[in-house]
């Protein structure tokens, strides 16, 4: 997966957009969990930079790949991989999942929290 985020990266470099690395996807799910269950917000300087740089305008669309329980399975984190992609300009969640499931609720709540760091509105999935 680090290769195809750090390919992605190089054939976007010239657009308003970007690939976040899996571990920034599952800082995120980590940084949500934390919020639940103690309301520490766990910030670090690469997720104020990239509300920077949403607000600023010089980041429109941002690409997650998010590790999902689908069916259960040995691992606390998940089992399988989903694409999102966050659409700044249109408010606009993109959720793309192979194995064509319906979003998961709790996927959707931790995108909506993150995105409050950066824009008032909810984004229509």
């Amino acid at each position: 997966m680090a290769i195809l985020v750090y390919m992605l990266n190089v054939h976007l470099s010239e657009k308003k957009s970007r690939m976040l690395s899996c571990l920034g996807s599952n800082f995120i799910r980590c940084a949500w969990q934390s919020f639940q269950s103690d309301g520490v917000w766990l910030r670090r300087n690469w997720i104020s930079r990239l509300f920077d740089e949403f607000k600023g305008g010089s980041l429109e669309q941002l690409g997650l790949a998010v590790n999902v329980m689908v069916g259960g399975g040995p691992h606390e984190q998940g089992n399988h991989w989903i694409g999102v992609v966050i659409d700044a300009p249109k408010s606009t969640i993109y959720i793309g999942d192979s194995q064509q499931n319906l979003p998961d609720e709790q996927v959707i709540d931790v995108l909506q929290w993150f995105l409050k760091g950066a824009f008032p509105q909810d984004f229509a999935i």
